[in-house]
């Protein structure tokens, strides 16, 4: 199956040996395969550029576009480095005072 009407577009790309992709198809790779960077796979995150040729895609499936905007937003603004690395409580209580807990 061509890819070439969904390039820039985020979409649900079923594989010939089962693998589901949430997939960012960025170009054509060659007249018979594209450069996509899978966002998901089987249902876990994952961060990986491949190229995808045609013989290996059984379905597509286009997201609305409000769907991929907010996929790309999260993506793009989630700070997660920020958490990873510091010092957090693992417990955070709100509405009460300093005094409150003494």
């Amino acid at each position: 199956m061509k890819l070439d009407p969904y390039i820039g577009q985020i979409v649900l790309v079923k594989t010939m040996n089962g693998d589901i992709l949430l997939s960012n198809i960025k170009s054509k790779h060659s007249p018979y395969a594209y450069s996509i960077k899978i966002i998901e796979k089987n249902e876990k995150n994952c961060d990986l550029d491949i190229i995808l040729t045609d013989e290996s895609i059984e379905r597509i499936c286009l997201l609305p576009i409000e769907v991929q905007k907010g996929i790309e937003l999260t993506r793009q603004y989630f700070p997660l480095d920020k958490f990873i690395n510091a010092d957090l409580p693992s417990e955070i209580e709100f509405g009460r005072t300093k005094k409150d807990l003494d």
